[in-house]
């Protein structure tokens, strides 16, 4: 039965098919009792179209981390990242006959790192020129958006990063700006009021890093980043004491996302998705720069049988394949996959029949990698694409977990770079 079964679909040039079976024996589809031929077949030849694009801005602030530094990958090109974050509040004073002493930025990781942590680390910290708020018709800040900042360097450090001990850098401030802090803070009891804040005096700060090959990542509270000015009474050295200059609020901390390298990947992708044929058989995701993968179809709906044959879906896998230009030890363990139109808009996340949404299964192989891939069952979505007429999505998003606060990259091999792994494979049930 089997062989006379794939003669038959054959020699019609309907769809390949590599596996059928069938039986002769009552069955149950729907609500209907149906005692019929039967076969169920395998199908993973329909095409799988990737495409890359990149969204317009990404919202990334109120995330709680300060996203640092500048990476490298040879086949997406380089971003960095900086963070803007507004410090103080009108309370800060100190007592009038006191000296200073020193006057730092403490950083603690946030245990978030990107890239190579060997390489030279070089954060550096600018005074901002104008408040962070912002554009008009906007409620939040994006990776886009950027904040001037005043010449003078406030400091910098070179460090060995080590995130995952969380220990602290600090970071020595500016001789001069620290005089200017520290005797504006004791010019009076009251030196700030909420006709002269005192982020209209000091509007915040940039953390930025150079000669770095990582990102990383620091916590944005009350605890974890702070300026600390040292002081003792001018007639008892021993007398001692701290003022902590705090984040003022995380509602508009951001972090300022970019490509840097012209002609990379990265830079030249836009809003418009990008065929896979035309970036050497490869689609480009990427979390901070917004940089996703669209995946269409377009022969799904030539499954349907002649209008005198029966059919049910009964399962439909989505399988995408890394291509062996990346590393492997930068693979994110999950991805998304959210349902989209024709208009390529981010709409909603991809369930199953029950409202779940559908999580990703990796499967790693780390000796040979030619059958490491991700995977999600999408059968809910097959269907709603076959039986509903109504339905306005046509495609599917890959994106990034946590795609505004981390930097997960995956190059994938479309199907002809990954020698048709990459694929769509569908049971199918058809009976008389």
């Amino acid at each position: 039965m089997k062989r006379s079964f794939l003669a038959f679909c054959f020699g019609l040039l309907v769809i390949p098919i590599l596996f059928s079976c069938s039986n002769e024996a009552d069955l149950t589809i729907g609500n209907q009792f149906i005692r019929s031929d039967t076969r169920v077949v395998c199908i993973d030849t329909l095409t799988v179209k990737l495409s890359t694009f990149k969204m317009d801005s990404l919202q990334t602030s109120g995330q709680n981390v300060a996203l640092v530094g500048r990476f490298k990958d040879t086949n997406i090109g380089t971003i960095s990242s900086s963070s803007y974050i507004t410090m103080g509040d009108n309370s800060l004073v100190l007592p009038e006959h006191t000296v200073l002493d020193s006057f730092v930025l403490v950083l603690i990781p946030s245990g978030y790192y990107y890239g190579d942590t060997l390489s030279t680390y070089k954060v550096q910290v600018h005074e901002l020129a104008s408040l962070i708020e912002p554009k008009e018709d906007a409620a939040v800040m994006y990776n886009n958006d950027t904040i001037a900042c005043k010449p003078i360097l406030l400091g910098e450090r070179e460090v060995t990063p080590k995130p995952k001990y969380k220990k602290e850098i600090r970071i020595s401030i500016n001789s001069a700006v620290s005089t200017q802090l520290f005797d504006k803070f004791r010019s009076s009891s009251k030196p700030f009021t909420d006709d002269s804040p005192f982020v209209d005096y000091f509007r915040g700060i940039r953390i930025s890093a150079t000669e770095a090959n990582s990102i990383l990542g620091f916590a944005v509270n009350d605890t974890s980043l702070m300026f600390k000015m040292y002081y003792h009474a001018r007639d008892n050295a021993d007398s001692t004491g701290i003022l902590n200059i705090k984040p003022s609020s995380t509602t508009f901390q951001f972090n300022a996302i970019k490509p840097t390298e012209a002609g990379s990947v990265v830079m030249t992708v836009g809003e418009d998705p990008v065929a896979s044929d035309d970036l050497n058989n490869l689609a480009f995701l990427q979390g901070g720069s917004g940089m996703f993968v669209r995946v269409e179809f377009p022969s799904l709906k030539n499954i349907l049988p002649d209008s005198d044959k029966g059919y049910e879906i009964l399962s439909a896998s989505l399988i995408v394949q890394p291509s062996t230009k990346m590393d492997y030890n930068y693979l994110p363990s999950s991805l998304n996959i959210y349902a989209t139109n024709k208009h390529n808009d981010f709409l909603t996340a991809i369930t199953d029949a029950s409202g779940t949404q559908v999580a990703s299964n990796l499967v790693r192989d780390d000796e040979y990698k030619e059958n490491t891939y991700y995977a999600w069952d999408i059968t809910y979505y097959v269907m709603q694409l076959i039986y509903s007429k109504d339905w306005d999505y046509n495609g599917i998003h890959i994106v990034p977990v946590d795609y505004s606060s981390k930097f997960d990259h995956v190059i994938f091999a479309d199907p002809q770079a990954s020698k048709y792994k990459t694929q769509l494979k569908l049971y199918v049930l058809y009976y008389e």
